[in-house]
């Protein structure tokens, strides 16, 4: 299961259908079957996490076989650019996306499935 930070509307609205009205829902609660602890309140009206521009730089990246970006430490000024095999091959500035708790799954945030 995803934690509720990760989970769009859209995701949301996919899981109701398949579950049909399974009566545990309601305005402000996020349905059982997709969280970590279900009943806990969540805003739906956060803005996106990332811009269009963002997600156009994040799928050029996947293209040229990026999977992940990560920092090796909380000093690190860049994201490390990882590709499939876990080897880097490149930087790019950590201003560019902001700092995350822990590294940026491509397939993730991209919607793949990460099978090539």
């Amino acid at each position: 299961m995803k934690p509720r930070r990760d989970i769009t509307l859209g995701e949301m609205q996919d899981e109701c259908k398949k579950h049909g009205n399974c009566m545990m829902c309601n305005v402000k609660h996020v349905c059982v079957h997709m969280i970590e602890k279900p009943y806990t309140d969540i805003d739906l009206t956060d803005p996106p996490r990332f811009n269009e521009q963002q997600m156009a730089l994040l799928n050029g990246l996947w293209e040229i076989g990026a999977r992940k970006l990560t920092t090796f430490n909380v000093f690190d000024s860049a994201y490390y650019i990882i590709d499939k095999e876990e080897h880097s091959i490149g930087t790019i500035l950590i201003s560019v996306f902001g700092r995350a708790e822990s590294p940026l799954d491509l397939a993730e945030l991209l919607g793949k499935d990460g099978a090539e």
